[in-house]
């Protein structure tokens, strides 16, 4: 939404497959990234502000998931980035080391910012 109404090009019709519950359980991470940088991201003016809610499949994170990395897996992701560690350390302080220094930034943000665009992840209120 713009102040002159709907971005154009960025409408998404979703179809469920299910007929019970919301569209929560079967819209998904992978298939917001795809509409954001598909249809968002192509269509919003430079230096623009994307404001978001704080929804899991929003807040994907890259496709890399430290605790289902293998040992060498770390070693090389850690090697890649020039952190230095020793050949003695068990997978668990790999592990540690790879967590303090990845960045936490969801996918979203990350492809928005490539393109000198902001995204602003605000806290929904809910009051009775």
């Amino acid at each position: 939404m713009q102040k002159t109404g709907l971005l154009a090009g960025t409408f998404l019709a979703f179809e469920a497959k299910h007929g019970k519950g919301d569209y929560h359980a079967q819209f998904d991470g992978a298939m917001f990234q795809h509409w954001f940088t598909a249809q968002l991201l192509r269509n919003v003016p430079p230096r623009s502000l994307i404001i978001l809610d704080r929804c899991p499949f929003i807040r994907w994170q890259r496709a890399v998931v430290p605790s289902q990395m293998k040992k060498g897996d770390l070693r090389q992701w850690l090697t890649e980035r020039g952190v230095a560690w020793e050949e003695q350390w068990l997978r668990a302080r790999l592990l540690e080391e790879m967590i303090d220094i990845r960045d936490k930034k969801p996918m979203v943000e990350i492809l928005a910012e490539a393109q000198g665009i902001r995204c602003f992840f605000s806290r929904c209120i809910i009051r009775n």
